[in-house]
Parts: C-alpha cells; sequence; structure tokens
C-alpha cells in the first residue's frame, strides 16, 4: 500500500493559501461570489442559526466576532476555513403563523394571482375571516382545512422558502404581510414567537486539504516501481524485505464483494483478483488516496475447506477439550462441590433461578451442557460428575427443580401466537431450502 494521502508540506500550503485570501475575505462586499470564485466548499448560507443550534469547531470564538470580522484559518474535518460574522439577530426557536396561499404554479398569471391575494388580504383587514377565506381560496392542501396554521422550528427556516421564513422568523409577532415565493403569493400572519435567543448569519470559507501533485507522483511512482520490479509472487515478497515494506492481507474476498477491509471501495482491484491466477501480481490501482499492489496469494475452489482454513475454525474447541481433560484428571475423585472446589483454589458459586429455555447461566455465559445437567434428576442433591463446558469444566449439585409458573392465563392466545411465528418462519425455511437444493451459477461478479 502506497499512501497519496496530503503529508505536513500539503497542509501547510493550502493552510498558506486560504491564509492569503483572509484579508480579501474580510474586505469583499460580496460574500456569495467570493466562496464561489474561490471554491469554497461550503456555499454561502444567507440565514441565521441559533446559538444554541450551531455545531462547529471554536464556536464560541465564532459567535464572540464583531459583525465583518474574519476568525482562522482553523481545521473542520479535513478542511482549512475561514469564519466571517455576517450579521446577529435575536430570534424565536419556534414560531406559530398561518397563510393563504394563491398558486402560480399551475398557469394562473402573476398578476391576477397578486390582484387575488390583495383582495384576500382586504377583506381580512375589513374584518372578513381568515379560516374561511384559507378554506375557500387557499392552494395549500397541506394547511387550507385548519386554517392555513402551521407550527415551525428554526431548524426548519433552511427548508422553508427564503421570503416566506423571513417574515415569520425576522418580523414580529403580529406581523401581517403579503410576500412573494417560487410557489406564488402567500397572505401571512405570524401567530406567536416563542423562545428567543441570539442567532448568527456566518459566511465559512473552506478548503479541503488536498495531497499536491508532487505527493500523487512521488506515491504512484514507488507503486509503479514496485510492480514491475515483482512480477511474480516469490518477487514480490523478496522486494517486500528488500525495501522494508509492510505486508497487508485481504482474506476471504467474495467475487461479488464491492470493498476490501481496511481499503475502502475497490471494485476494479476486486474484478482483477477474479481474473487474475494464483501468483499473479497487480498494476497499481488507485483505492481511495492510496495505490494497491497486489499479488494472489490463495484460490479457494467450491467444494471441500482446505484443512489450513478449517484449523482456524476448530482449533480452540479441541483446544479446550485437551484443557477440559488435563482438569478433570487434575480433580481426581469428586467427593463434593465444596471439595473439588477447595482443591483447584476456586470458590463455590450459586445460580438461582436457571431456566431450561435459555442457554445462558448468570455470571458465567453460554452453558447448554450445564444447563441440560441441571435439570437432570439423577444430580438433585447430588454431585455431578465433571462437565466440559465452553468456557470451564463445571462440578454441579442441583438443589431443587420446579416447573415455572404461567403467568399469561390465556393459553389458547399463546398457542395461536406461536402457530402464526411457525407458518411465518416455514416461508423462510422453505426458501432457504429450495436455495440450498437448487444449482446456482453466479456469474454477477463478472459484470458488476
Amino acid at each position: 500500500m502506497f499512501d497519496a494521502a496530503p503529508n505536513v508540506a500539503d497542509s501547510q500550503a493550502v493552510f498558506n493559501q486560504v491564509q492569503n485570501l483572509k484579508n480579501e475575505f474580510t474586505t469583499t462586499t460580496d460574500v456569495p461570489a467570493f466562496l464561489l470564485r474561490n471554491g469554497s466548499e461550503v456555499p454561502f448560507y444567507d440565514g441565521y442559526i441559533l446559538k444554541s443550534k450551531m455545531q462547529v469547531p471554536n464556536k464560541d470564538t465564532i459567535q464572540s466576532l464583531a459583525i465583518g470580522q474574519v476568525y482562522g484559518p482553523y481545521l473542520d474535518n479535513g478542511n482549512y476555513v475561514l469564519a466571517r460574522m455576517m450579521d446577529k439577530k435575536s430570534l424565536p426557536d419556534s414560531v406559530k403563523s398561518r397563510h393563504i396561499l394563491i398558486s402560480t404554479q399551475q398557469g394562473l398569471p402573476d398578476s391576477t394571482a397578486k390582484a387575488r391575494i390583495d383582495s384576500i388580504a382586504a377583506a381580512i383587514k375589513g374584518g372578513a375571516d381568515f379560516k374561511a377565506l384559507c378554506l375557500k381560496y387557499s392552494d395549500d392542501p397541506g394547511s387550507k382545512e385548519k386554517g392555513g396554521e402551521y407550527d415551525f422550528s428554526s431548524e426548519q427556516m433552511g427548508n422553508l422558502a427564503k421570503e416566506f421564513s423571513e417574515v415569520i422568523f425576522y418580523g414580529n409577532t403580529g406581523d401581517k404581510k403579503v410576500v412573494k415565493t417560487s410557489f406564488g403569493y402567500h397572505y401571512i400572519e405570524v401567530l406567536n414567537q416563542k423562545n428567543f435567543e441570539p442567532a448568527f448569519k456566518v459566511a465559512y470559507f473552506s478548503k479541503p486539504i488536498a495531497a499536491s501533485q508532487e505527493t500523487e507522483n512521488n506515491a504512484s511512482g514507488l507503486a509503479n516501481q514496485f510492480a514491475g520490479e515483482s512480477r511474480d509472487a516469490k518477487a514480490f515478497d523478496a522486494n517486500i524485505g528488500k525495501y522494508k515494506y509492510t505486508k497487508l492481507l485481504a482474506s476471504d474476498i467474495k467475487p461479488t464483494d464491492n470493498m476490501l477491509a481496511g481499503l475502502g471501495s475497490s471494485r476494479q482491484l476486486i474484478r482483477w483478483v477474479y481474473e487474475a491466477d494464483l501468483g499473479d501480481v497487480s498494476e497499481p490501482y488507485l483505492v481511495g488516496d492510496k495505490y494497491i499492489v497486489a499479488v494472489v496469494t490463495e484460490i479457494n475452489k467450491e467444494g471441500l475447506m482446505p484443512a489450513h482454513k478449517a484449523r482456524i475454525q476448530v482449533e480452540y474447541i479441541l483446544r479446550n477439550r485437551k484443557k477440559a481433560e488435563q482438569i478433570i484428571k487434575k480433580m481426581g475423585d469428586i467427593s463434593s462441590v465444596e471439595a473439588v472446589a477447595s482443591k483447584m483454589g476456586v470458590q463455590v458459586q450459586r445460580a438461582d433461578s436457571i431456566s431450561f429455555a435459555s442457554p445462558i447461566i448468570p455470571n458465567v455465559g453460554q452453558e447448554p451442557k450445564v444447563i441440560g445437567a441441571s435439570f437432570n434428576k439423577q444430580w438433585l442433591k447430588k454431585v455431578s460428575p465433571a462437565i466440559a463446558g465452553n468456557g470451564a469444566v463445571f462440578v454441579i449439585r442441583t438443589e431443587d427443580i420446579s416447573a415455572a409458573v404461567n403467568v399469561e392465563a390465556n393459553t389458547e392466545e399463546q398457542k395461536t401466537a406461536m402457530i402464526m411465528r411457525m407458518k411465518s418462519m416455514s416461508g423462510y425455511r422453505s426458501i432457504d431450502a429450495l436455495k440450498k437444493s437448487a444449482e446456482i451459477k453466479d456469474y454477477r461478479g463478472k459484470f458488476l
């Protein structure tokens, strides 16, 4: 893996670039144009953010800026950022308003819509009922049945038409205005505003820390050199030692996988893997910000699993069996739970209310063999032989066995519910059985 990520020099270069633009950002009279012209990652948001809702690094410092003042450059998620305070207000966190909309989106001429909304505004001013006029004339189906009323939080400001949100959030309770938006003409009345707090309009100039062409070329050059010198698996391993590189392993790659662990999306590389032969070495593949040179070290054909792969799955089981045999041999003759505990240097533990329906023993873990032995009446009031469990060897003495009380009175409902669950599961199981019995040739990996 040859890293083409930005280095310290690249980071410093971006910092200097942003720093050099700070004075122009401070003095410009057209902030949106400045951001667009200089390729800011963050576009200009012509709105206010409440103090409690602002979630950016150094927010306390930014909030304390005077209007027109700029802070930065500072780091934010891999970008160098300048923040300029555009304005400050006291705004409500929530607003209740009502409106009547005359839409121009269905072909109604603008002049006709304007005349109609002006007539509605005059009628309301003269004492006409707002709800009645809303029900009769409003083209907003989401509110006309409830008198045009809406409740908005400050978090919804960005989702509203700019002209509409400015009336209800920037105005005052009791304001009545006609405004035009992209939807048409609105007659708006601000009914209530709550929870006022400071709000800020801030412009952000943001530049990502990107790798320079020199960094990119260096990583690409090293990768191509290594690939050129390593045309088979033997040379690959020899050159890793020669250049003191670290070899990474990606195992169990499936033909339809889209990514390799730790690398990210790499469909092109995975396609190469399935077109290559054992020992083949790839050309460099760019995956994210890294160049990858790969060698195929193993191909697993369909059928019986190779012993070296199966070993990983069963080795710990066999090891635990051997450990259990040694522990049982050390226990010797078992006369009582207390005697075994004393001999082995452990404490006798109690487990109350063990359920046959659950394989879990509190403070012990999943031990189904021990659960099964606990309900064997042969060991009631008697010491059991040693039981090799999942995590330890156990010797138990069951002190009592009893049936659980059925707290649900309606057993018929329980039976019906169980039958329905079984019917539901049968569909999935039948499909699974069909999959196992079918001979499917999966060629998706060739076309993805």
